[in-house]
């Protein structure tokens, strides 16, 4: 009988170290780097981050949420990872930090038909109102360089949204990545060719990120940057990077 109790607590105990191994993946709609498809979430980053929980060894589920609901997330859970997230002053000690994955290069955009409007700096950006998505890295920093929301800078839930309220010229710039902007706008229906770059927004276009959850353990946020650093050798991440500047 006490063979079997201690059986019992072993297994138990084996099954709860699995478990504890499992991570949720958490990340939104982002183009050539997160892509949703179904329940599928498919991309650059997304090839990345699997990569590295291969080598890691840890199992995972993706989920792809609005932007809003997985940044919540992965501040409130345990095991949780989150991408491509851009990696702040503001948001350094919100999360634990495993390394860089893709580049990020934001500008100015507006219509190209919009001859009224000219943003060759951030100050000129400001005379027009922007569109920005809720708990967003761009809508953030738009605000600390002075834009009000409710004023020149009009919040929604998702990029499409601001994408589709430009077209429809109901917003007159927006803030976005150049690489994502392309596959967003064709995603969406439209064309490039009938938007314009105008100002880049130098504070933040820097690198994304892999983030995971406070609650993590370290030993778990060490494991993922030395997976993530035996990634990058690989051919295969190579060839994700050749693919980002193709584009």
């Amino acid at each position: 009988m006490k063979i079997l109790v201690l059986a019992m607590i072993l297994f138990l105990g084996i099954q709860e170290g699995v478990r504890g191994e499992e991570f949720k993946v958490v990340t939104t709609e982002f183009p050539p780097y997160q892509i949703l498809d179904g329940e599928e979430v498919r991309g650059i980053s997304t090839e990345i981050v699997k990569g590295v929980l291969e080598i890691a060894g840890i199992k995972a589920h993706f989920y792809g949420y609005p932007w809003p609901r997985a940044y919540r997330i992965a501040q409130k859970e345990p095991n949780v990872l989150i991408y491509s997230l851009a990696r702040t002053s503001e948001r350094e000690k919100l999360f634990k930090w495993v390394g860089s994955i893709v580049p990020f290069n934001v500008y100015f955009w507006k219509l190209r038909d919009r001859h009224d409007i000219k943003a060759n700096t951030i100050e000129e950006a400001k005379r027009y109102v922007s569109g920005g998505t809720i708990d967003d890295i761009k809508a953030i920093e738009l605000v600390k360089l002075g834009f009000v929301s409710g004023k020149n800078l009009e919040l929604v839930s998702s990029d499409e949204i601001s994408i589709r309220k430009l077209f429809a010229g109901r917003i007159d710039i927006m803030p976005y990545d150049e690489m994502s902007f392309l596959e967003r706008i064709k995603r969406a229906g439209f064309s490039f060719d009938k938007v314009e770059k105008m100002a880049r927004v130098d504070s933040i276009s820097h690198e994304l990120y892999i983030g995971v959850s406070l609650q993590t353990s370290d030993e778990k946020v060490k494991k993922l940057k030395k997976a993530l650093a035996q990634f990058k050798k690989t051919k295969r991440y190579k060839e994700l990077q050749k693919e980002i500047y193709r584009r």
